[in-house]
């Protein structure tokens, strides 16, 4: 609630600071001079109409974040869109739209989130969390050279940004720079030697590099120290399969579902374990389940032919 009250106090201020605002005359004898009623009109709106708009602006944030501190999303954002049309030249609006790509972004509207997080940072480019926001939305976006980008940005100031190492780490793993991806990592877990993620990534990274052995051992220690985590499981899966270890593999992805049941990601992981392992039949319930969730039916079509082929 400090944050959201903080939030309030800063939009309105903007807000209400539109009253005193200046004028640079360009004509002859001009110079910096306060607004004029002539002014007003040629923008549109007269005092008294502007002052109602900022009302209503100043009514819209703080509505929103009342919402946001609930969880109502979908009200916050029209709110949020609602006070950007009152007044849409408000320098305090890079919040707004921040504000507005993390609804997105915790919505799954990647593309969304980008824009909006782009509207901020064009205004604020020091909004450190807006492009770490918009770094982790390219990611998801499949656009890894773009979250690189932020992610440079965002370590040339701050050299111990952990959020910024991991994700240019992960960047770096869809854009196969393994031996980048490592260095990363291990400077993350140099800073934070707890960070679980980045103890898995480098796990991944290592079986990658072409030592599933190695990766292995590490997510041993993984699965044994944090027990109940999925992604260690379907990670320490991924590289059992590499070797060999079909029925372990299936084992840690069973456990995995059980966990996650409605993981569309993890059940075409186990589809492939069961199809290598022969079980056809509950190979297809798997890719079956996924498609119920929402993956295109298309999109797994090689997997489905893999059943016919084996």
């Amino acid at each position: 609630m400090r944050r959201i009250a903080g939030l309030v106090l800063l939009l309105t201020f903007a807000a209400t600071a539109a009253w005193s605002q200046t004028v640079i005359d360009l004509g002859p004898g001009g110079g910096v001079r306060s607004k004029t009623w002539k002014d007003y009109e040629r923008d549109g709106r007269t005092p008294a109409q502007q002052l109602a708009d900022s009302l209503a602006y100043r009514d819209c944030l703080t509505r929103a974040f009342n919402a946001l501190a609930t969880d109502s999303l979908a009200q916050a954002e029209t709110l949020f869109r609602r006070a950007l049309k009152l007044m849409p030249e408000q320098p305090a609006n890079a919040i707004v739209h921040y504000e507005l790509g993390l609804i997105a972004g915790a919505q799954n509207r990647y593309r969304e989130a980008a824009d909006c997080l782009t509207q901020a940072l064009d205004a604020r480019p020091e909004m450190a969390d807006a492009r770490r926001q918009r770094a982790y939305a390219y990611l998801e976006m499949n656009q890894p050279e773009r979250t690189l980008r932020d992610c440079n940005y965002l370590l040339d100031d701050a050299p111990a940004d952990t959020t910024a190492l991991f994700l240019r780490a992960a960047a770096e793993v869809k854009l196969r720079h393994y031996p980048a991806a490592q260095r990363d990592l291990t400077e993350l877990l140099r800073l934070a030697p707890g960070h679980l993620n980045g103890r898995v990534s480098l796990a991944i990274v290592k079986q990658r590099l072409g030592r599933p052995r190695e990766a292995l051992e590490e997510l041993n220690r993984l699965v044994t120290m944090a027990r109940g985590n999925a992604d260690c499981l379907a990670a320490r899966a991924d590289v059992e399969v590499e070797l060999g270890m079909i029925e372990a593999a299936r084992a840690d992805l069973d456990e995995a579902l059980r966990l996650r049941p409605d993981d569309a990601g993890l059940l075409l992981q186990r589809a492939d374990v069961l199809t290598r392992g022969g079980h056809r039949g509950a190979a297809r319930a798997d890719l079956d389940r996924a498609v119920e969730l929402g993956v295109p039916r298309a999109s797994l079509n090689a997997q489905y032919g893999a059943l016919n082929r084996r």
